[in-house]
């Protein structure tokens, strides 16, 4: 999706001057305004070193002291790099260095491209196909290789191809048109007849388009088998898909019959059908099985859809793609289902074709995401998973897509500094983000949550409820809300929000733990110790006494965060050994801070003997460091953190600039070209020397693993 944003940085290539004046002012043409030329590879090598370009056109350059394909070759190996599309302009004699260069990476190639017609036909074509699949640069790459395989007359070969395309990005109804194209060419017409029965399955418009590509073959549509028949349920997309258990939700007995027989057309070997809502929901909560897909009506009972949908996401989380159906949805309604975690819409009345169009769009988009909601949704799972790789890989697709404004990147900025504790950062970058128009419900949730963990509570609150105001039924705001109030003494606002939530989500793990931080503050450790043993995790309830406790030690309200400690550690149920642990080490550094060490000394040694390693080895150091002290071997001492907030603010920068992204990026099958997806079966040993020659790209001021900053460095030999 970059290629299609007009901000990018391009560099053309060609010793000929005016051949690299016709080419940009095509581009320019095209609104693209940073579009710069050079005579010669080298140049671009800078550019590549200097972080400062997103498209090379160039061409292959086989006898330059740099060639195009060892650009490609170190791009591929090289994960900081691999953000710089290649396009070539090749001659016909340069042809057989396409088959390397499609394996490494390559974009697009051009063929004989000199007069200002050529050029402007050959962006006619790349520009379409670009919008054809969406800004998907794999399935742009895998066109033009298509054609070139297809020219060689390399028809196994593409075959093989075209399959394993498929099984990356399935669905794709154009990648069915090439795969059935692909078997046409193979003389393998049974196959085709299949792909094309599929074809028709999910998109009848197409119904002319098959006909003319079966006519090559002297076939008709006639001839095509009955998809409707489970026994053809081996046919490619159903097997693609890879969806086999869905879970759906349907007040109508017929019209779930209906949508079950449609499903199985995709391959979805076990559809659970309820009738109402409640009975779904302790299917997941039981957790023995697991739906790869959820389909639902909005207007449910006992639970709602706007309920059902939190109370999914809380179970599942976002892993699994999740879409509602209704007469009465619109698109202007999505912002908000897209806040509590829907994927998309279908609109009712179901008809068969559109409905499983929406299926695949949704399964496609959840595994591949290019809307940016769904990127947001994908990038806090992943924070919340501390799943770096993950949050790398999203935020830099977030990033590229043209549908992104600069107020939705202080957006996803802020999501991310607060996934990684970073409060203060967070804040400044949701402030950035209001200020240039963003989406105030987005932006002021995440501005809310940052401003409670500095515990500025007051204009958390504003922030909260405003946008609470917009979108009135998310029970993890309202529960935020709640916390507000209990933190900051007003007992009745606390308790009517907690009612509103216990009303809306009894059975919510989030309303269920923001009634134990009332109890625990009320020192009601009986009903705190009720709720917290139906509770499956306590991490949120550990952290909210972490943070009162420190708060009040703070203060020098040493007795309060002392007992808040005290009355958690007696309300934690049995078997609860990892949390009873946490909680004895910050007991003792309760006492330590308030200088009780024989009392912080007593609270270490009940920390639980099976507790995780990392921590008994924290509370083994602060145990030797108190004894010491005790058996008068020195004073003792605890490292203070920052407290105004001018040195909080400083040291959390910090920290949030030493968060670089980009050296969690691993490059995987479709997110570079045909990347690990085409393997050609021709080597020449000529091309092979001219990739194996010794190069590397240095990225200037480039940081490494261990933090720190390399050099500007550039190896060609």
């Amino acid at each position: 999706m970059k290629i299609l944003r007009k901000d990018i940085k391009i560099l053309t290539v060609s010793a000929s001057s005016s051949k690299r004046q016709l080419v940009n002012n095509d581009l320019r043409a095209r609104g693209y305004s940073d579009v710069t030329g050079a005579p010669d590879i080298g140049t671009a090598v800078q550019f590549i070193e200097n972080g400062d370009l997103d498209w090379l056109i160039t061409p292959v350059g086989a006898s330059d002291p740099v060639s195009a394909l060892q650009l490609l070759k170190n791009i591929s190996e090289h994960l900081c790099d691999h953000d710089v599309f290649i396009s070539l302009l090749v001659s016909d004699e340069e042809r057989p260095f396409l088959d390397r260069a499609f394996e490494l990476g390559l974009l697009s190639y051009h063929v004989n491209v000199q007069t200002k017609d050529q050029i402007q036909k050959e962006f006619d074509q790349f520009f379409h196909l670009m919008e054809v699949y969406r800004g998907q640069s794999s399935l742009v790459a895998g066109d033009y290789l298509r054609r070139h395989l297809t020219e060689q007359q390399r028809y196994e070969e593409r075959l093989r191809f075209e399959k394993k395309l498929l099984f990356h990005f399935p669905g794709e109804v154009e990648l069915l048109f090439a795969l059935a194209d692909a078997y046409q060419s193979a003389d393998q017409m049974p196959e085709a007849k299949s792909v094309y029965a599929q074809i028709l399955a999910v998109d009848a418009d197409a119904a002319a388009r098959v006909q003319n590509c079966l006519n090559a073959g002297g076939s008709s549509i006639e001839e095509l088998p009955d998809v409707s028949d489970s026994k053809n349920l081996s046919l490619e997309l159903a097997s693609n898909l890879g969806v086999k258990r869905c879970l759906l939700v349907e007040p109508d007995q017929n019209l779930a019959n209906e949508m079950m027989g449609y499903l199985k057309k995709l391959g979805v070997e076990e559809t659970r059908h309820f009738l109402q809502s409640d009975l779904a929901l302790n299917l997941l909560e039981e957790g023995s099985w697991i739906p790869e897909l959820v389909v639902f009506e909005w207007a449910l009972t006992p639970v709602a859809g706007p309920l059902f949908i939190q109370r999914v996401r809380e179970i599942l989380g976002y892993d699994v793609p999740v879409t509602v159906m209704n007469e009465n949805i619109t698109r202007k309604d999505l912002p908000l289902l897209q806040e509590m975690g829907i994927t998309d819409r279908i609109k009712k009345p179901i008809k068969e074709q559109q409905f499983l169009k929406d299926v695949i769009w949704v399964i496609n988009e959840d595994r591949r995401p290019s809307e940016p909601f769904l990127l947001l949704q994908k990038i806090r799972q992943a924070l919340l998973e501390k799943n770096h790789e993950k949050v790398a890989s999203l935020s830099k697709a977030y990033y590229e897509s043209p549908k992104v404004t600069p107020a939705d990147c202080h957006l996803v900025r802020a999501e991310i500094a607060y996934g990684h504790g970073q409060y203060q950062a967070s804040r400044k970058e949701a402030l950035e983000g209001l200020k240039k128009g963003g989406q105030n419900l987005q932006i002021l949730n995440i501005l809310g949550k940052a401003l409670m963990k500095m515990r500025e509570f007051e204009a958390a609150l504003i922030c909260l409820e405003n946008a609470q105001v917009m979108s009135p039924k998310n029970i993890e705001r309202i529960c935020k809300i709640a916390e507000i109030n209990l933190e900051t003494d007003k007992q009745n606002a606390y308790e009517d929000a907690l009612e509103q939530a216990k009303n809306l989500a009894p059975d919510s793990q989030t309303v269920q733990e923001l009634e134990v931080k009332g109890a625990l503050k009320q020192g009601d450790c009986q009903t705190a110790k009720g709720l917290m043993s139906q509770m499956k995790s306590l991490s949120g309830v550990v952290s909210f006494t972490n943070n009162r406790a420190v708060s009040l030690i703070r203060c020098a309200r040493f007795d309060e965060g002392i007992k808040l400690y005290r009355d958690a550690l007696s309300s934690t149920p049995v078997g609860q050994e990892q949390v009873k642990g946490v909680l004895c080490y910050n007991l003792g550094l309760a006492f330590a801070r308030a200088n009780q060490l024989k009392e912080a000394f007593q609270a270490l040694e009940q920390t639980p003997p099976d507790t995780q390693s990392q921590l008994r080895s924290k509370v083994a150091s602060l145990k030797i460091r108190i004894r010491k002290s005790l058996d008068g071997q020195g004073s003792f001492t605890l490292k203070t953190s920052p407290t105004t907030p001018a040195e909080a603010a400083a040291a959390q920068q910090d920290e949030v600039d030493r968060i670089n992204l980009d050296r969690f990026l691993k490059i995987g099958p479709g997110d570079f070209g045909c990347y690990q997806i085409f393997q050609s079966t021709q080597r020449d040993s000529e091309i092979e020397m001219l990739f194996n020659k010794p190069f590397r790209i240095r990225r200037k001021h480039q940081v490494s693993d261990d933090g720190e900053q390399s050099s500007s460095e550039k190896v060609a030999s």
